[in-house]
């Protein structure tokens, strides 16, 4: 059950949360897994901070609020927060002023086990790519992550969203909702620092399933986009669940160079980073090697991208992009029917 705190027991905590009274969020939300959002008002949130989008917060409008069921399997009870202000992870908060962190640098072991795009044709245009990505709970050390995500990326730029498992990041091993982006040297996951947008005032960054897909059992998926919208020309992350879409929020186009209009390269699959390295190594995806069975390897199906001359369509030109120990594997099964779509399948340790 989320409890509802009112803004003023925010006050009495301000000397513990370092912020100052104007600084407090207008409500608190606690989850049943005890995770704590402030609802920050929509021009508030880190974002906004950013230099490239500090003179152009008048031109940012407020979203629209959809009343209505949310997507199965994510999102705040009760609604989320109140109009015109957004949920922000507890753990995600960083102050004004702070300088925007680079990437951390390369640990010993880092992974992928991807299916990505050709790059030879560099003429390639992508706008946009979906899939519905199964929902696992990998084991990790306090230290490890692993994740499983849709990526696109052009130059130095990239972008990415999916699930993660993150001690160091989100303070528990539980499952979460996140989107990264990499700007030349900056970037970061979430709101770690300014940079994604967000719009939802009930599916936030940080969230965790409900429900969590089983080996040999029941498997749950989030059907996750990103996509360059053409109105405003942003990258927005979107939740789709029956027919409809959920905005997350958005990377702003301005962030970005060589990503600012297009990217030339997809990847879809599995990611570990396991700094020391330490032993046991972390699970990827479902914690098993692919195989050939949907019901023990984590899975993408339907997967689909745009380019500059067709719509949801079938990637093409593709090929195994494997730079991890032989704990972990990725296979393409390629068109496997009208309910599966393009599937791809990877994982791994166990």
């Amino acid at each position: 059950m989320q409890i509802i705190c009112l803004i003023i027991s925010s006050i009495f905590l301000g000397g513990v949360l370092g912020k100052s009274l104007s600084q407090q969020p207008i409500l608190t939300l606690k989850t049943k897994n005890g995770q704590v959002y402030d609802c920050e008002d929509f021009y508030k949130q880190p974002a906004f901070d950013h230099p490239a989008l500090k003179n152009d917060i008048s031109k940012v409008r407020l979203p629209m609020v959809h009343f209505g069921t949310k997507p199965k399997n994510i999102g705040l009870k009760e609604g989320g927060c109140p109009p015109g202000t957004v949920p922000i992870l507890r753990v995600n908060t960083r102050e004004p002023g702070e300088p925007i962190p680079p990437p951390p640098p390369a640990p010993q072991e880092h992974c992928s086990a991807v299916i990505q795009t050709n790059l030879d044709d560099s003429n390639r245009k992508f706008f946009k790519s979906n899939a519905a990505i199964s929902i696992y709970r990998p084991q990790v050390q306090p230290t490890q992550w692993s994740s499983s995500r849709i990526k696109l990326l052009n130059g130095a730029d990239s972008i990415e969203a999916g699930w993660m498992v993150n001690p160091s990041l989100f303070i528990d091993h539980d499952t979460h909702l996140y989107a990264k982006f990499t700007a030349g040297q900056q970037g970061c996951i979430n709101l770690q620092c300014p940079g994604f947008v967000q719009v939802s005032k009930d599916v936030p960054l940080g969230v965790v399933p409900e429900k969590y897909s089983a080996i040999g059992g029941v498997q749950y998926t989030w059907n996750i986009s990103v996509e360059k919208h053409s109105d405003d020309g942003n990258w927005w992350v979107t939740i789709s669940n029956n027919g409809r879409l959920y905005p997350i929020g958005y990377w702003p186009k301005t962030l970005f160079t060589s990503l600012a209009d297009v990217a030339n390269q997809v990847q879809w699959g599995g990611e570990i980073s396991n700094p020391g390295p330490i032993s046991p190594p972390p699970e990827m995806g479902s914690g098993m090697k692919a195989v050939y069975n949907t019901r023990f390897s984590s899975f993408l199906r339907h997967v689909t991208v745009d380019t500059d001359i067709s719509k949801d369509v079938e990637p093409q030109g593709t090929y195994k992009a494997f730079n991890c120990p032989d704990l972990y594997t990725v296979l393409d099964f390629g068109h496997s029917g009208d309910y599966w779509g393009r599937l791809m399948v990877y994982g791994g340790y166990n």
